[in-house]
């Protein structure tokens, strides 16, 4: 079971700091200006992100976004067991239109996904929806920022997020794969944004990215 007390080690560890640490400091600039503040966790695994900080932040709303069955079921878990009612929890992908997709599910729950098929031990269909379509069945009417993890699909999940974009203009932290990185640059930049990296590895990269 998911928690606080087991996310807290994780985040102790150097694994993503620079993510966390902006997101607290943000987090921190914008909870006395307004009433609620939208967090969208795209990918979501366990809730380390989304629990973490709808604990630390009460007037935060999280919506976490985990298509892999057994994720999703340790961070259902993992709220109910930090007695957490700020975050929606929901088991889809997200993606450029609604339907059904097929995701290819890795031993790590961390690096499931719905592109790449390497290392694959089970292959299973999710319900897909576009995070512009989920937007407004959920009725919402603002968002702050999202974070955006879902391991090669990232172009995907942005494409059924523009109009949510350009109306919102959150900010976006997004984990890119390098082989992705020139197009995720050039949709950003046709909406009006600007990327700087925050992390840089081998093979992937986290940008966090601005309207401009």
């Amino acid at each position: 079971m998911t928690n606080i007390s087991d996310l807290d080690e994780q985040i102790r560890s150097d694994y993503e700091k620079p993510v966390f640490d902006y997101l607290i400091q943000y987090l921190r600039s914008v909870e006395h200006q307004r009433g609620t503040v939208v967090f969208i966790d795209v990918g979501a695994n366990i809730g380390r992100y989304s629990i973490y900080l709808a604990k630390k932040f009460p007037k935060l709303l999280a919506i976490a976004i985990e298509p892999d069955p057994d994720a999703y079921l340790a961070l259902i878990k993992g709220v109910k067991a930090n007695n957490i009612d700020n975050v929606i929890v929901l088991n889809i992908a997200a993606y450029d239109t609604d339907g059904f997709i097929t995701l290819f599910r890795k031993r790590a729950t961390t690096i499931s996904s719905i592109v790449d098929k390497t290392d694959v031990f089970e292959v299973i269909k999710v319900r897909a929806r576009s995070l512009d379509s989920l937007i407004k069945e959920l009725g919402i009417n603002h968002i702050d920022i999202v974070k955006i993890d879902v391991e090669g699909a990232e172009f995907y999940v942005l494409q059924g997020f523009r109009d949510g974009i350009v109306r919102f203009k959150p900010k976006v932290i997004i984990e890119v794969r390098k082989d992705n990185k020139k197009r995720i640059l050039e949709f950003f930049m046709d909406v009006g944004y600007k990327c700087k990296s925050i992390i840089e590895g081998k093979d992937i990269e986290y940008l966090l990215c601005e309207c401009q």
